[in-house]
């Protein structure tokens, strides 16, 4: 289906696997890969849900991203996915906030990630999310 990738800051891709026009929603994948200075992190959730409602009003902020005031987020609607993004020190900033919770052995696992973007990032950003193409 739909997939939208950027380089950097972080590897990111979030493919659109699946869709429910009952409740209006898309399942998708997202694939993330981190490299620093002692190594890398890579990861994948398979599972995401997210409304169409909450996508538009997603893709809406992020277009309006300038100030510090202006703050955006795409959330899963079982809300252990966060994708942040703000403006701090006049820099915009990125965020992937995951967690996991394990009922059986009562572990928790969580990915954050949190870095500034240039202009030219967040334009990029931008731009794929206005292209990716909706049913709804």
């Amino acid at each position: 289906m739909s997939v939208i990738r950027i380089d950097e800051p972080i590897k990111l891709q979030l493919e659109i696997i699946e869709y429910d026009k009952v409740l209006p929603s898309i399942k998708a994948s997202l694939q993330v890969e981190i490299e620093h200075s002692s190594g890398n992190i890579r990861y994948n959730i398979n599972d995401i849900w997210v409304e169409c409602k909450a996508w538009d009003e997603f893709v809406s902020g992020l277009n309006r991203i300038e100030s510090e005031e202006d703050k955006v987020a795409l959330t899963s609607m079982s809300d252990n996915l966060e994708i942040p993004f703000g403006v701090v020190d006049g820099i915009p900033l990125f965020s992937i906030k995951w967690r996991k919770s394990f009922v059986d052995n009562e572990a928790n696992v969580c990915v954050n990630y949190e870095g500034r973007v240039n202009l030219d990032v967040l334009n990029h950003l931008q731009e794929k999310f206005n292209e990716f193409p909706k049913w709804w």
